[in-house]
């Protein structure tokens, strides 16, 4: 099965639907993973970062091209034309504000995953979850900077969600 991995289809958003460290898992559970060429530059992941983990760098048709797609943002129909039949889209899609989206997605016979409608189990509510994916988006290079700050810090840094909650009687 082959996913890729396309630039985002607004010209304004730097991020990428995968991570070199997200390719390399793919390609360890056997998926042959196609990733857009320059997709990850705007997330400070280089082409070279996306090949040495096994992904083959490939043109926008190809990317999009594949069993399955991942990516930012809803794509408009120049994109979609581009899908094949039976194919699968992930992506944040917004699709109680974006009807015709999924009724383009029915007639295509492409099957839709919202990622801002999934709820992880004791999570925080759809909605919210893509607000703060938003706000907060983790790119290359914002990690690279956590990293480096916690690395220069005199105190113990802890990572957010990771403190023991209090004990009580």
């Amino acid at each position: 099965m082959v996913i890729g991995i396309p630039k985002s289809p607004r010209a304004d958003d730097p991020l990428v639907a995968g991570s070199p460290q997200t390719v390399a898992r793919l390609i360890k559970l056997g998926y042959e993973v196609r990733v857009e060429t320059g997709a990850g530059l705007g997330s400070a992941f280089p082409d070279s970062a996306y090949a040495e983990q096994g992904a083959q760098m490939v043109s926008t048709d190809e990317a999009w091209a594949a069993d399955i797609v991942l990516q930012t943002d809803a794509p408009g129909t120049e994109y979609l034309d581009k899908m094949k039949s039976g194919s699968v889209l992930i992506a944040r899609m917004n699709p109680g504000a974006n009807p015709e989206l999924i009724e383009d997605l029915a007639a295509r016979k492409i099957t839709g995953l919202a990622m801002d409608a999934i709820r992880v189990l004791r999570g925080p509510r759809p909605w919210t979850s893509n607000l703060r994916c938003r706000t907060f988006p983790a790119t290359g290079q914002s990690l690279k900077r956590l990293r480096t700050l916690a690395a220069n810090s005199p105190g113990k840094l802890r990572r957010p969600g990771r403190c023991r909650p209090p004990r009580c009687m």
